[in-house]
């Protein structure tokens, strides 16, 4: 089954069940998340969620969204949400900076200047750049169970991008040696 952990997702998992030892009939869902719609968790708990789950499942990746300059967000905080990134080692990061809604309560609150915002979200996805670069790094020289996608590409089970020298029927699974790694994209074989 492919494994592929999205952090903020409304979902019904809580990492006090991977906490509790309740990981093993998690894992056959296809994404776990580790936000209720009401529901926050604080960053321990993300960071142990991750380290339990790759206890179990060493290839797995996380990826996250992540508002850069919300309003009110310090210099501290945002050096906090740095630190989470690198800490728990989030690959696949979707990072946007915030954009004032008209009529919305956060619209009212003091904002973070724009340039300070756009520069956060650089800050934000270069991490996830090089995360993802060395997750793709550490999949090199390794059998990868792959699901094909269009145009000659596939998905690793942690959701790490290939590209297939062979021509394979779309959402057929295949094992794929990965050999290079060029452009943030790895190259795999069929075997």
């Amino acid at each position: 089954h492919m494994l592929s952990l999205r952090l903020p997702l409304m979902s019904n998992c809580s990492p006090l069940d991977i906490v509790q030892g309740k990981f093993s009939s998690m894992i056959p869902k296809p994404k776990l998340g580790l936000r209720n719609e009401h529901c926050w968790h604080n960053r321990e708990q993300v960071i142990e969620f991750c380290q339990n789950v790759r206890l179990n499942r060493q290839e797995a990746a996380f990826g996250a969204d992540i508002i850069a300059g919300f309003p009110t967000e310090t210099d501290d905080m945002f050096e906090d949400t740095l630190n989470l990134v690198k800490d728990a080692n989030i690959s696949y990061l979707h990072v946007f900076p915030y954009s004032s809604r008209k009529d919305t309560p956060a619209a009212k609150m003091p904002q973070v200047p724009q340039a300070i915002r756009k520069q956060r979200a650089a800050l934000l996805r270069e991490i996830g750049r090089k995360n993802t670069e060395n997750l793709y790094l550490s999949m090199m020289n390794t059998t990868q169970k792959v699901i094909v996608e269009h145009g000659g590409f596939g998905r690793a089970e942690n959701f790490g991008l290939i590209r297939l020298e062979d021509n394979l029927q779309v959402r057929s699974e295949v094992s794929v040696m990965v050999y290079k790694y060029e452009n943030n994209i790895l190259h795999g074989k069929m075997l």
